[in-house]
């Protein structure tokens, strides 16, 4: 694509992910699809203080995307 863009990306599963854009007004648009199956007793968000407990060397970008609270 002719500037960068990335119609699709591979998270292996186990993995904690995330999106934003990198430049101040402008958008994306996120989907988010599960193969074979997705269940919701298998998924699990995290606080901003759960990730900085474990990764700490991340804290930039656990503060930019994370909830200081899950909503409910």
């Amino acid at each position: 694509m002719e500037n960068g863009e990335v119609p699709q990306a591979l998270v292996l599963k186990n993995s904690i992910f995330g999106s934003s854009v990198m430049e101040d007004d402008t958008f994306s648009l996120v989907g988010c699809m599960v193969s074979p199956g997705f269940e919701f007793q298998d998924f699990e968000l995290f606080t901003q203080e759960d990730l900085l407990a474990k990764y700490p060397e991340y804290e930039d970008i656990i503060r930019k995307l994370a909830y200081e609270e899950i909503p409910e």
